[in-house]
């Protein structure tokens, strides 16, 4: 017997299969199931061919390619001397790797769903559908 549910905090619809004690998620993306074992729920998915690794290879390219590239060319292409613009270089390249390590950060939180980050989100998004307009 198969019996759904939704949830007032995540708005997820979850299916549930009380014979062999498991969960999944209909509306997602990604496949997403638990198995409860008494104690605690344990999930069913494992995929062999697991992304954390991609994931982390490109965001660390993502972070460094293009802050280096801006500090590449700051240190081939000096300001000239006497200007005004003598840190701007240095801090173009920093807010270059800060802006991207901030993009990576929330695709790490994305795909690993970590509870603070659901909960900011959810938080959110319930302050944006109360405002008025």
């Amino acid at each position: 017997m198969m019996e759904t549910y939704f949830c007032n905090f995540c708005r997820h619809i979850f299916e549930a299969n009380l014979d062999q004690q498991t969960m999944h998620v209909v509306d997602g993306v990604q496949p997403m199931g638990w198995r409860w074992q008494g104690w605690r729920w344990q999930p069913i998915y494992h995929s062999p061919n697991d992304i954390t690794l991609t994931l982390w290879v490109v965001g660390l390219a993502l972070v460094i390619c293009p802050a280096g590239i801006v500090a590449l060319g700051a240190y081939l292409f000096p300001p000239l001397e006497g200007t005004h613009q003598g840190n701007w270089p240095v801090v173009w390249a920093l807010a270059t790797g800060l802006v991207h390590t901030m993009m990576v950060g929330w695709l790490i939180a994305e795909h690993y769903q970590f509870p603070l980050y659901v909960l900011l989100k959810i938080r959110l998004r319930r302050l944006v559908e109360g405002l008025p307009g």
